[in-house]
This record gives C-alpha cells, structure tokens and sequence, in this order.
C-alpha cells in the first residue's frame, strides 16, 4: 500500500512500478484498492475522465486458500494457528503470487501530470500442463503475461519499444 501511495510522486513520466508479491484475495475490489491507493497522496480528486496511469495485476487462476497458505508459512502447529488466526482477523480467504505492473503516461507539455487517476485490469493467469505463472520454464505464463502487458499499454496509445 505504502508503494503505491508514494509511486506517483516518485515515478517520471511513462515510467514503471513493477511489484512481485503475493497477494491477498485477488479479485476486482483489488484493483479498486490499488487505485485508491494510487490517488490517495495526489492532492486531488479523481473523477476518472482521465487516467494518468495504467496497470494490470496478473494472479494465478486458481489461488490458494488461507489454510494452505498458513501451512506454507508455518514451522509447526502452533505458528499455524497464529496465522490462521491473523488471516481470519484481516478477513484473508486466498492467496496468490502476482505481478502488478504500472505505467505513467506522457505527461502534458506543461509538465503537469494528465491525472492522479489509475485505471487497473486483473488478468488471471491460466494454469497449464507446464504448471501456474511461477513455475520455472513457463513459457505459457510467460506468453500470457506478454499479451496481457502489450494489450494494456497499446489500448492505451502507450510506446516502450517492447
């Protein structure tokens, strides 16, 4: 949260934020969260006319629940139940891996920038016979991952020379 709050201010014109974390019941109100936060220092509203940022948060299809995540995390039973007891309290039912990337646009000729508003997309990544988007030599994910990326920033008259 406090990254995204702070990136706007710190990242130039058509410049990145990229995240790699695991994040906590991926869905819509998500991105909804992430835009929020986003906008949240601007200093100004945000009436969605007008996106200064894109971005995308690609999760796997087929998250992992509390229980299975509190058991990975876990050396025993007991921290186990410290952490099932620490996800119910922030109402965590699943988890996944992700990647969130964010794009500046080119601000105006003024300097100004266009907006403090991100308009943000979740793609889920689809689990294939080669495993989910972590899994070592994916080159499904990595397809997905590329498409999803270069759908986002051309639907949005953005150039990286990608």
């Amino acid at each position: 949260k406090n990254i995204l709050e702070m990136s706007p201010k710190l990242v130039h014109s058509c410049g990145f934020v990229g995240i790699v974390s695991e994040f906590m019941n991926p869905s819509e109100s998500l991105c909804l969260k992430i835009e929020q936060w986003w906008s949240t220092k601007q200093g100004s509203g945000c009436d969605h006319s007008e996106f200064g940022a894109f971005g995308v948060l690609l999760t796997n299809q087929e998250p992992i629940d509390a229980s299975t995540y509190a058991g990975r995390r876990a050396d025993n039973d007991d921290e186990y139940h410290v952490w099932m007891s620490h996800l119910s309290k922030c109402c965590i039912t699943s988890v996944s891996p992700g990647l969130l990337y964010i794009q500046r646009q080119q601000q105006q000729a003024t300097g100004e920038s266009n907006s403090s508003c991100l308009a943000m997309k979740h793609a889920l990544v689809p689990k294939s016979v080669k495993g989910s988007i972590w899994t070592p030599q994916n080159s499904d994910a990595v397809h997905f991952t590329q498409r999803c990326w270069m759908e986002l920033i051309g639907s949005n008259g953005t150039s990286t020379g990608m």
